[in-house]
């Protein structure tokens, strides 16, 4: 292969080649080719003369840097509540090492593409949909994407009846969270949760205030058998 004569086309993109780096040739394990470069910006580098010619490589990173300031500044408001809201949907959907990736990406959970490649288009849909500080997004269906028609903003309480691990229980012919009856009937959550869970009571009586005093019995005989 015919050698490639530097001085010939000496700038590309933002880069000047000034000379080969024989030293950075000399340590290179497959013998490539490194050049010392002049950036537009002013900065100087060494870099591989291959990836300049086939156009990977066009500045020193100064380009990259600059379009980055560019999207993150462009709508002035990457310090904003809103903002931050975008940024964390999008990690958890399409960051691997999000730990809240599992529940979400992993699961096929996706932002649609007008909002993941776009903030303020994002950004208008809030604005337009009710969007407040103290509210939280939330997905109508459990297991679609964000996108505007599976999206509302709602109160945190509501939020979390809407995860998928929300228990929701018919009673009196209505259907409602298990945590919406224990208010609605001044019952403690978590008692009548484990009477659901652990005790298989049916929920006329998981629901009823207190224990009946057979049941306290039972439990206390039922603790002296594991001492």
């Amino acid at each position: 292969m015919k050698k490639i004569d530097i001085t010939a086309i000496p700038k590309y993109g933002r880069l000047t080649i000034l000379k080969d780096n024989k030293e950075k040739i000399l340590l290179s394990k497959n013998k490539q080719r490194y050049v010392d470069v002049l950036c537009d910006c002013g900065n100087k580098k060494v870099i591989r003369l291959n990836h300049i010619t086939t156009g990977k490589t066009t500045s020193c990173g100064c380009y990259r840097n600059e379009k980055i300031k560019e999207a993150s500044s462009s709508h002035q408001q990457s310090k904003t509540n809103l903002y931050k809201r975008w940024c964390k949907i999008k990690e958890r959907c399409f960051n691997k090492k999000s730990n809240q990736y599992i529940r979400y990406g992993r699961r096929g959970i996706t932002m649609c593409n007008e909002w993941k490649n776009d903030y303020t288009k994002f950004r208008d849909w809030a604005l337009a949909n009710g969007y407040k500080k103290e509210l939280q997004i939330d997905r109508i269906n459990n297991d679609g994407n964000y996108e505007p028609n599976n999206c509302r903003w709602t109160t945190s309480k509501i939020n979390s009846n809407n995860k998928s691990n929300t228990l929701f229980i018919t009673y009196r012919n209505k259907r409602l969270p298990l945590k919406d009856w224990c208010e609605q009937l001044n019952l403690n959550y978590k008692m009548v949760w484990e009477r659901i869970k652990y005790g298989k009571w049916d929920i006329n009586r998981a629901f009823t205030p207190r224990i009946a005093q057979e049941d306290i019995e039972k439990q206390t005989i039922d603790s002296s058998k594991k001492i």
